[in-house]
């Protein structure tokens, strides 16, 4: 299981699509939009950025290597070949998910530096920490949607409707700008990408956790791993 799991980390690592779309975007982005901001609200403006591009980041490199990676190795035969190994179908979605649980790292503390030595931003170690944390396990049912995205559609498919999903998801649940009133803020709030981005915030300022917000993620992870499960089996196991 390990050895897999190496083979899947150092596959995506040399991946440079992932080093744009998942560490190198979100960190340009993060610095480029709290630099147009001056005056007396810039640091507010920093901080609040920095859990939003932190959760952009981590969705955004989560959805745009997993599933299109997945749908590319069911082309090529790669997942029948790992018949010849003792994984059975949930180790290798396990594996996909840490696959993409551990990628997910670079950009959160690339974020994290850019916030702390760039832009001022002054949390004590043990927050910093628990933010990188949250944002991180929070990433976990984006992980699953795309494991899912991968075992239903081909690679260009996989590849565009994550993307689709990324910006859909950034955009509704508030990652560009505030969501909290309206009709959109009873959206948002159904969203994964909205209750991450209010887990961050919540740890930043020392707030009690939303049971709600932790339930509707683990509600997400369950449903769409068991989805994705149910289509790895339905599609053969490991073949495509």
């Amino acid at each position: 299981m390990m050895g897999y799991l190496r083979l899947q980390l150092l596959a995506t690592a040399r991946n440079k699509r992932y080093l744009i779309s998942a560490v190198a975007f979100p960190l340009i982005l993060y610095i480029a939009i709290t630099a147009s901001i001056t005056g007396p609200d810039s640091h507010k403006y920093a901080v609040a950025y920095l859990v939003s591009m932190s959760v952009f980041g981590v969705m955004g490199g989560v959805l745009t290597t997993t599933g299109p990676a997945i749908a590319n190795e069911r082309k090529s035969g790669w997942l029948r070949q790992l018949r010849l190994l003792p994984i059975s179908e949930r180790g290798v979605f396990v594996g996909k998910v840490a696959t993409a649980m551990t990628m997910a790292l670079p950009s959160l503390i690339a974020i994290a530096l850019a916030a702390r030595f760039v832009k001022d931003v002054q949390l004590g170690a043990g927050t910093w920490v628990e933010l990188i944390v949250a944002v991180w396990l929070g990433s976990l049912p984006f992980a699953a949607i795309g494991v899912l995205i991968g075992y239903l559609f081909d690679g260009e498919t996989a590849r565009m409707i994550s993307i689709m999903l990324h910006s859909l998801l950034a955009f509704l649940g508030g990652l560009y700008f505030p969501v909290d009133t309206g009709g959109l803020h009873k959206v948002a709030q159904l969203l994964p990408s909205y209750r991450v981005y209010e887990l961050g915030n919540e740890v930043i300022h020392s707030q009690t956790l939303s049971a709600a917000g932790i339930g509707i993620l683990a509600g997400y992870a369950v449903v769409f791993a068991g989805l994705a499960m149910l289509r790895i089996r339905r599609a053969g196991g490991l073949s495509a």
